[in-house]
Formats: C-alpha cells, sequence, structure tokens
C-alpha cells in the first residue's frame, strides 16, 4: 500500500514554522502523524495505533523554492511502513527519511496504564515567555505553530506542562490524529532537562531520532497536557518518555523511549544545510 503527496511551504505555511539553525526542516513529529494516517487508512476501524521502532534516519530539508514529493508506504506483510521523499521536479532516488512497524490489533493497555499526572497546586516554575526564550537559545527558531506550551512545572526528572493552542493549530486539529505542532511542543520540554548545560554547549541542539513506542488513541479529545519523564541521559543524548492527556485527563497518546541526539549547528545557513543534510546520501530507496 503506497500513498504520495507534495509538501509545499506556501500551501501549508505550519511548515516554514519549524526552523532549525537558520533552515526549514521537516518536524520528526510529521513522520509520527504520516505513520498515524497510514496505518487508519489500512485499518480505519482501529481505536488504537500502535507503532514501534520509528527511526528518523535523514532530515528532510524544506524551501518555498523547491517542492518535495513524498511517499508513504506499508508492506502488509511484516506491517512496516517507510516514508520516503525526493524533489518533484526531479528524478533523483527516492531518500529513506524514517521507517518503523505498526504493531496490528494492539490491545492498547499502555493507555489505560499510563500514570495520570496531576497538576501542582503550587505556580508553575516556567511560563511560555521563558519556554520559548530557551528553545530559541538552543537554535530552534519556532513560529506559532510549534509554541503551544503555555506554561509548567519541573520536579526531579519530570517536566509537566500545559498546552497554549494557536489559532493555526486549533483549526487543523480535526483533520490530523496529533498535531505535530503539539507533539513537537512536548518533545520541546526536554530543553528544561539541558538548560544547566546550555552556556556549556551554545552551539548544540538535541533532535529526535527515534521512537520506541508511540500509542495513539482514536477516540481521544484535543491534548491538553503533558508530560516528559527523562529516563535516560548521556552528554551526546537523551532518552524520554511522553504521556499526552486531553482535559479530561484521558490518556491521547503515550511515546515511549523517544531518543533525542544532540547535532552541532553552524554559524551560516549554508554550513546548517550541509550539516543537517550530512547522511542524506545514505538510506535510499531506488525510484520506480
Amino acid at each position: 500500500m503506497t500513498w504520495e503527496n507534495l509538501l509545499d511551504i506556501q500551501g501549508c505555511p505550519m511548515l516554514a514554522d519549524h526552523v532549525v539553525g537558520g533552515t526549514p526542516v521537516f518536524p520528526g513529529t510529521g513522520y509520527v502523524e504520516l505513520a498515524l494516517a497510514a496505518a487508519l487508512a489500512w485499518h480505519p476501524d482501529d481505536e488504537v495505533v500502535d507503532i514501534e521502532e520509528l527511526e528518523i534516519l535523514n532530515p528532510l530539508i524544506l524551501s518555498d523554492q523547491n517542492l518535495k514529493k513524498i511517499r508513504i508506504s506499508i508492506a502488509p506483510g511484516d506491517a512496516g511502513i517507510r516514508m520516503t521523499s525526493r524533489d518533484y521536479a526531479g528524478d533523483d532516488p527516492w531518500i529513506l527519511n524514517a521507517k518503523g512497524r505498526i504493531i496490528v490489533d494492539s490491545p492498547g493497555k499502555i493507555l489505560t496504564m499510563a500514570e495520570t499526572p496531576s497538576l501542582p497546586v503550587h505556580a508553575p516554575d516556567f511560563s511560555s515567555e521563558n519556554h520559548n526564550r530557551l528553545t530559541r537559545a538552543a537554535g530552534l527558531d519556532y513560529g506559532p505553530a510549534f509554541c503551544c506550551i503555555r506554561h509548567g512545572w519541573i520536579r526531579e526528572n519530570q517536566v509537566t506542562a500545559v498546552f497554549d493552542i494557536p489559532d493555526s493549530v486549533r483549526c487543523m486539529i480535526d483533520c490530523m490524529h496529533i498535531h505535530p505542532g503539539l507533539l513537537d511542543s512536548a518533545f520541546q520540554l526536554i530543553i528544561h532537562f539541558l538548560k544547566q548545560n546550555m552556556g556549556n554547549n551554545p552551539n548544540i541542539v538535541f533532535v529526535p531520532i527515534k521512537i520506541g513506542r508511540i500509542v495513539f488513541g482514536t477516540k481521544g479529545a484535543s491534548p491538553h497536557l503533558v508530560r516528559a519523564t527523562l529516563l535516560k541521559e548521556t552528554s551526546h543524548s537523551l532518552n524520554v518518555a511522553f504521556t499526552i492527556l486531553d482535559n479530561e485527563e484521558n490518556t491521547i497518546a503515550v511515546v515511549k523511549e523517544a531518543r533525542f541526539r544532540a547535532i552541532p549547528l553552524n554559524k551560516t545557513r549554508q554550513e546548517n544545510l550541509e550539516l543537517l543534510d550530512y547522511h542524506a546520501s545514505q538510506n535510499r530507496t531506488p525510484g520506480h
């Protein structure tokens, strides 16, 4: 089973809001949304979507002058899912951007067993302004669609935050499963685990490279609350779990073992393009 579509910044301005080191990049959370959509197109009656080992292998650099074609395919035999891309006007080989596997007929027990975070009674430890200042300092120059945190609390290895959904996201929530801007904002909470050392590594940004498991309930309402739990930290990587809930504290999605890797950002846009695209010659798949 295969689907194809175009990625166009002008047609979907939200994509221009995801800027890393001065360069628009297709968000890693966008692959999550594509995987969820493909899984439900394959099994439309499922109430739970369960995807494992979702790896982001090659970044997808975006430009308002250059359309990208993206292809999503599912191999029914092993339920493997692959997301590839290439320039719309070119005939270069398809680049493998992400891959994973759908767990068919998942009972979704992770959703019902997830710990429900309760909001602390004391005042928040950070506001949206504090949070956005940290992300900008880390080289994440996000526009409104990826700035969806209202405030939050920090406690040891956990960060809990309330979403603040802008109009540019709210108008698209009903046609998406987990809006990439909301999930990306949840992922941004890792900045609060890193802020003590940001001054020592001013040109380092952590990007998602692998999600061990994501379980999504199709009957949930809009995301309201998220908790990030730090599982493991090294100087070059983080392993974090996330729980996302609606305003009635029903669990919408659970992300287990999301791995983030540190990459250096250079000072010029061209250098950043070369850095972000440094391994795009690997993991190619033949064109058809």
